[in-house]
């Protein structure tokens, strides 16, 4: 029962790396969107 709880944190852990740099990107992504609506607007 541990050994199976040791691989599901196991895949857990691989799925947040893998997911990691894709938040970062969608964030930086949203955070360009924003800057440039603000500039569009004069803000």
């Amino acid at each position: 029962m541990t050994d199976n709880r040791l691989a599901h944190e196991t895949l857990t852990m691989a799925q947040a790396d893998l997911l990691a740099p894709l938040v970062n990107a969608i964030a930086e992504g949203l955070i360009d969107v924003v800057d440039w609506i603000g500039r569009r607007l004069g803000l």
